[in-house]
């Protein structure tokens, strides 16, 4: 049975921080017609019990597109519409109570955007596809988010206006000659001290839902210092797609990613009756390899009922968010 528990809701978006100590998600949930955006501690500390609290519980912003999360300490952002196609982050500072909206300065023409954060710096992944050169390209845009931490005398204006004029164009990465079939769904891209990390699911035929899942790694050690057109160093296929709660359109992908890079988890699913399987990667830059292997679900966990997933490295914990609102920890190591 599961040690802590507690009532999140359906979650639709989903985002998580490992920290000392702490690990905290961001969860968007929808329940009937009220949609809230809340932070979820799990606290643990060698010889206490561990607990869970929420740290945040309030209504996202009116422009919110219903894309990507992050979670820092203190800080939870969403990406927002504004105008013409136009883009902008909106942070909220949960521990000071105010929130200011960051505007991208640049076109995110893309098929896919997400969010990393390493070292205190956001990084805005924005992904497109070429089709004539079956090129996959990743846009990588930096800006230090400290300022809304640091305790400056700055009005909610100059910190967004500050941060704003710090967004750079850090690098591009490209997946050459990159596989296609009838369709495919690009499920994460994320940067973190370990390199860069993409899953991409394939699927080879009309009417089909089985499909494989393409992982692939760059090992970069500073992103600034990236060529700006990367080399893929490693990549593997699995069989099998990667799976969210009831195949919904709204439910978020089951995979998440370690702050350190080195393990990702998932869940996947293959085109028959058979029950989804729990896999974790790790991914080794030296030399670039990528393993994978599955691990054992308790019997009482259904993962068709798991909304969402997170881990935390340093125990070796992974979490389940259970759709009737129960968070499992669930230990990998």
């Amino acid at each position: 049975m599961p040690l802590q528990r507690i009532n999140i809701g359906r979650i639709q978006r989903f985002a998580h921080f490992d920290d000392s100590g702490h690990h905290l998600i961001a969860v968007l949930t929808a329940d009937q017609d009220t949609i809230l955006l809340k932070v979820i501690s799990i606290d643990y500390e060698v010889g206490k019990a561990l607990s869970i609290r929420e740290l945040l519980s309030s209504v996202p912003p009116s422009h919110y597109l219903g894309g990507p999360l992050f979670v820092v300490p203190s800080l939870v952002g969403l990406l927002c519409d504004v105008a013409d196609e136009r883009y902008s982050v909106h942070i909220i500072n949960y521990t000071q109570e105010f929130s200011v909206d960051v505007p991208i300065a640049t076109d995110l023409d893309n098929e896919f955007v997400s969010f990393s954060v390493v070292d205190r710096r956001l990084f805005i992944i924005s992904t497109s596809y070429y089709v004539v050169e079956r090129d996959e390209t990743y846009d990588i845009y930096c800006c230090p988010i400290d300022k809304l931490t640091s305790g400056e005398n700055l009005s909610r204006t100059e910190i967004a206006m500050e941060i704003s004029a710090n967004i750079v164009h850090a690098a591009q990465l490209v997946a050459h000659e990159i596989v296609r079939g009838f369709d495919d769904e690009t499920v994460q891209s994320t940067l973190s001290p370990l390199g860069f990390h993409t899953l991409h699911v394939v699927y080879p035929e009309p009417h089909v839902s089985a499909g494989i899942i393409s992982a692939s790694f760059w090992p970069i050690e500073e992103i600034h210092a990236c060529d700006k057109q990367g080399v893929k160093y490693e990549t593997i296929e699995i069989e099998g797609k990667v799976t969210s709660h009831g195949r919904g359109y709204s439910a978020p992908w089951l995979v998440a990613s370690s702050r350190s890079g080195i393990y990702s988890v998932l869940v996947v699913g293959q085109d028959t009756d058979e029950a989804p399987e729990l896999c974790l990667l790790q991914w080794d830059s030296t030399p670039p390899t990528i393993h994978v292997r599955t691990l054992e679900v308790p019997r009482y966990i259904d993962l068709t009922d798991v909304y969402a997933v997170a881990i935390e490295e340093r125990y070796g914990v992974i979490y389940l968010s259970h759709a009737q609102g129960y968070l499992f920890a669930l230990p990998y190591a």
